[in-house]
């Protein structure tokens, strides 16, 4: 049987009522599949926040010497986390005297001797550098045994 080509009056309110229904079913549904995520979610965050609890303890045991590094590294790998690679960071400040040749003036001198200084690291994986250009050069003068 073909459709009507026009709905009478009690069909069109028929179809307006299932539109409704079926706009009101599709609302609940997705109502609850989003709280049904937020709970996993939720359940989730739980469980990060756990996994991230045991490792800081386990890395607090080994740092007041409870645990050494090997079987802190061990269970940590049993629980598929990061390894514990501790680093360390620091300030350095080297003092140099340095004598500039055929420089015209202290300025000259300066801007030479800042060209010149440069940071290296041998071994670029057990130790980084990075050098942010913060060389002070100060108290360029005249050499007196000229």
């Amino acid at each position: 049987m073909a459709p009507p080509a026009e709905l009478d009056t009690a069909q069109w309110a028929l179809a307006q009522r299932l539109t409704v229904r079926l706009a009101c079913l599709a609302g609940d549904r997705t109502q609850a599949v989003q709280a049904s995520l937020a709970g996993v979610r939720e359940q989730a965050d739980a469980a990060h926040r756990k996994i991230d609890s045991m490792r800081a303890y386990a890395i607090g045991k080994h740092l007041d010497n409870t645990i050494c590094r090997e079987g802190l590294n061990d269970f940590l790998a049993a629980h598929d986390l990061d390894l514990y690679e501790p680093r360390y960071t620091a300030r350095v400040t080297a003092t140099f005297d340095v004598e500039v040749y055929d420089a015209g003036n202290d300025y000259a001198a300066t801007s030479m001797i800042r060209d010149r200084i440069e940071i290296t690291s041998e071994d670029e994986d057990e130790v980084r550098i990075t050098y942010h250009r913060g060389l002070d050069v100060s108290d360029v003068q005249l050499a007196q045994d000229q």
